[in-house]
């Protein structure tokens, strides 16, 4: 017997660059073990000039309190520092953290990709 595929996906973070825009792109869980690693990641780009992020949540599979308290820490920082700062929706599970928190309208949301 061959054994169900998981839909698991491991944890892991891309960056697709444009002209006027970077992508930060995240797949996997976005909780204790990985939140550091995305604020790392968007200051990386930062740092690197760009003042358009977009972070694409399309592959979280789950968000904890903690990837919360990431999400909304880079949202402060950009509001700080006057950068833009872009989600694009996760899927409909995951969005749940958003309105049981009652945080979905502290973000800028990109309504213009439908989900692939």
């Amino acid at each position: 017997m061959r054994p169900e595929a998981s839909p698991y996906q491991p944890f892991s973070i891309s960056v697709k660059r444009s002209s006027d825009e970077v992508t930060v792109v995240v797949v996997g869980d976005l909780d204790l073990a990985s939140a550091d690693e995305l604020g790392q990641a968007v200051a990386q780009v930062l740092a690197a000039g760009f003042t358009d992020v977009a972070l694409d949540l399309r592959g979280v599979d789950f968000i904890d309190s903690t990837g919360l308290r990431m999400l909304l820490s880079l949202r402060n920082d950009a509001k700080r520092t006057g950068h833009a700062l872009t989600l694009e929706s996760p899927a409909p599970t995951v969005q749940r953290i958003f309105a049981v928190t009652g945080t979905r309208g502290l973000f800028d949301w990109r309504v213009d990709n439908p989900r692939p």
